[in-house]
């Protein structure tokens, strides 16, 4: 039993070690902004200009700029999500067999459960008798000692709505001086 319940536990922790792999320290890519894309093709359009070549020139630049981002950013976002779906694919595995597993824990006290003979357990307790002579059980007739003053009532609570301040007790009245 103690065997299976080692099992259980190391599944158990392979599957959280499994599942943290699976969320935990990507990188993702993600292509520029269409903002970012046509300010690049603005200068696009002003450097060719600018060398004398022709400014259709900047479409064709930026399509491949934008084809060699989605490309890249589409090839590391695959292998990511790739090996995610690997470290779910073995944190499920894992759960389920530690569920297996404690399941076979489960089952000779749900068998004992259901199969006991509703025996009523018997306790005896030693020294009862010197007990009772020093009067130290808790089933005498004692009451106890009752307090002299009255317990204190606990301060009410206080309720503000957001943003309005809490009124400030009043301040104490400033002394008067006496002339002499």
């Amino acid at each position: 039993m103690i065997v299976l319940l080692v099992f259980a536990l190391y599944f158990v922790g392979r599957t959280a070690y499994f599942l943290i792999r699976s969320y935990h320290n990507y990188t993702y890519g993600y292509v520029a902004t269409p903002k970012q894309f046509l300010e690049y093709h603005q200068q696009l359009v002003e450097y060719y200009r600018a060398i004398g070549s022709d400014p259709v020139e900047a479409d064709n630049e930026l399509e491949k700029q934008i084809n060699e981002q989605y490309a890249q950013y589409a090839t590391q976002n695959t292998q990511n999500n790739d090996s995610k779906s690997e470290y779910l694919h073995r944190a499920n595995s894992s759960l389920i067999y530690s569920l297996i597993l404690v399941l076979a824990c489960a089952l000779p006290y749900l068998f004992l459960s259901l199969t006991g003979n509703g025996r009523v357990q018997q306790i005896e307790v030693v020294g009862l008798e010197k007990l009772m002579e020093k009067g130290e059980t808790t089933m005498s007739n004692k009451k106890p000692p009752q307090p002299p003053i009255e317990k204190p009532k606990p301060p009410p609570g206080r309720e503000f709505r957001e943003g309005v301040q809490p009124p400030r007790p009043p301040s104490p009245p400033a002394p008067v001086k006496k002339h002499e």
